[in-house]
């Protein structure tokens, strides 16, 4: 059945799922905003700067905003620099907010890193004061030196190591001579950057400083052998100075693509913290939710750099961000992938592939953590054969997925077929694994789909314990694209592909076998007898089951 014909079919359930979201959990700052958006109280513009207000002054918030309080949150540099353009766009907002929103704190003292590289401006006294702890007794805070340490061996990594571009001079602001400024406050994030100043380069370079917590109270646990506030302090100045780069490179980039990037960098830079692993589960929970998805989704689709990293290396991720000087993230990433003579499509649904080996599933020969990752989320498992006319329960946004297992697949001979029908607006591929037991996989991919259609065959499966279908969605436009399908066998021997064994199939093999004609596809749809080669005796078995009461193909 065509998709425009099958979308009738689900409305009514499409809608439950869309109401659902607002009946459920506490609202948060976030919501109650674009809640106050959408009811014309206050406009988009007001709510980008209200958003950064509540990271960087939620004094300066209006009253009923202030009561909304919530866990820490990883980064406020999205916010901090989606206000930035509104004020510079906005005469009368700017008017009003510029002097609390963007400027630098105005801290007590400050201490530069020993390598010169950075000045850190902190209090030691008030509501934003450090921790007090002074072992050497230099009158220097422990937590201050062991930050100008980090923030030392973090400059000298991505920059000097990797070879990113440094962040873009400052001047004399801060009071250092082109030294970064990192500032330490009392705030619900890790840390932020703030853009300020256009750079010298012929791109949107900007000049930034970062502010961090001054001192990670109440934020989530990880493993950092030094304790969690000095995990939680490494992997902040890795993440918002990664922010800094990317700044030399496009003060504008996509904000998911700056995220993922950010926390994949802590992955890289800091790999004994693990705080990055709190996030996982929005990814794996939600594998419909696209690479581009916002909130904490972001945070957690830095699994997609750590893929490209650990199949490509390190320094795939810096093209992608040279890319990014004169285009978006997709189109970044997709030309650097096509230039390694690959394609964004191919590596997309090999991702999805490896996403499906994490946590209990973890196997060797995909990521080298994948057993401290999350399971991914399953979406149906089937245990019948065929199985017609299927949704999506989930439908997968641009860049996301479904997860669809089938089982039971005892006694079935042919070819198992999935026979994908999705929304033609899309791009849409599909990866799958024949899982034959006792850690024996056999994973490919399929993207050959026009108008939405296509199938998936799987030939000789009759050993296999299970197949799982990964359906993913491999454009970067739109918002969800519903999906139906059905799972059949095709027969054995049924090599014009019109799920019938006849004569036609006869001429067709030997068409091919004699005279030179097409394959079938996929191949093995002319082994009629399943010795996994095709040639006259599968004809034989055609001609004795069809004129002779000879047995079923394959049987």
């Amino acid at each position: 059945m065509k998709y425009g014909l099958r979308i009738r079919l689900v409305l009514i359930g499409s809608l439950i799922v869309w109401l659902l979201p607002a009946a459920l959990g506490a609202v948060s700052l976030a919501e109650l905003i674009e809640a106050d958006i959408d009811a014309g109280l206050i406009s988009k513009e007001e709510g980008i700067i209200y958003q950064a207000l509540a990271a960087t002054n939620p004094g300066y918030l209006p009253e009923h905003y202030q009561l909304i309080t919530g866990a820490p949150d990883k980064s406020a540099t999205i916010l901090v620099r989606d206000a930035w353009v509104v004020l510079a766009e906005n005469l009368d907002l700017a008017a009003k907010y510029r002097g609390v929103l963007g400027t630098r704190p105005l801290m007590q003292t400050q201490y530069q890193s020993p390598a010169g590289q950075f000045w850190l401006h902190y209090d030691t006294s008030g509501t934003h004061a450090v921790p007090a702890a002074d072992t050497n007794v230099n009158q220097v805070p422990d937590y201050i030196e062991r930050a100008a340490q980090l923030a030392d061996s973090v400059y000298n990594y991505q920059v000097n190591v990797l070879g990113y571009l440094p962040p873009p001079s400052d001047g004399t602001l801060g009071g250092g001579q082109d030294q970064y400024d990192i500032y330490f406050q009392l705030m619900p994030y890790y840390g932020y950057t703030s853009p300020e100043l256009a750079g010298p380069a012929p791109w949107d370079d900007y000049s930034s400083h970062i502010v961090v917590s001054c001192n990670f109270e109440g934020f989530p646990p990880n493993d950092d052998p030094e304790g969690q506030q000095i995990g939680a302090l490494k992997v902040a100045i890795a993440h918002e100075f990664f922010h800094a780069v990317q700044f030399a490179y496009n003060v504008h980039a996509d904000s998911y693509f700056m995220e993922m990037s950010s926390v994949w960098m802590e992955e890289m830079a800091f790999p004994e913290v693990n705080d990055n692993y709190q996030y996982l589960h929005h990814f794996f929970d939600d594998p419909q939710e696209g690479l581009q998805h916002d909130g904490q989704h972001r945070y957690a689709s830095f699994i997609w750099p750590k893929y490209l990293e650990e199949n490509f290396g390190i320094d795939i991720m810096r093209a992608m961000w040279c890319e990014c000087r004169y285009e978006i993230a997709f189109s970044s990433m997709a030309y650097v992938l096509d230039s390694i003579g690959t394609a964004f499509p191919v590596e997309y649904l090999r991702f999805l592939d490896w996403n499906y080996f994490t946590g209990s599933r973890g196997h060797l020969g995909y990521y080298q953590d994948a057993v401290d990752y999350p399971d991914v989320s399953i979406m149906r498992t089937h245990t019948i054969v065929p199985d017609f006319n299927y949704y999506s329960m989930q439908p997968p946004e641009p860049l996301g997925s479904n997860y669809i297992v089938v089982e039971n697949l005892g006694g079935l001979k042919g070819i198992f077929t999935f026979e994908l029908d999705g929304n033609p607006s899309a791009s849409w591929g599909v990866a799958y694994i024949v899982d034959y037991g006792a850690d024996n996989y056999f994973d490919t991919i399929s993207t050959a789909f026009s108008n939405g259609e296509g199938k998936a065959y799987v030939p000789y499966f009759e050993d296999t314990q299970r197949i799982i279908l990964i359906p993913g969605v491999t454009c970067n436009y739109g918002q969800v694209y519903n999906f139906y399908y059905d799972i059949y066998i095709r027969p054995p021997g049924d090599a014009d592909g019109n799920h019938l064994i006849n004569i036609a199939d006869i001429t067709y093999i030997i068409g091919f076998v004699f005279g030179g004609g097409p394959a079938s596809h996929p191949f093995a749809a002319m082994d009629a007898n399943c010795d996994h080669m095709v040639n006259i005796s599968d004809v034989v078995v055609l001609i004795q089951y069809i004129f002779g009461g000879g047995p079923f193909p394959c049987q």
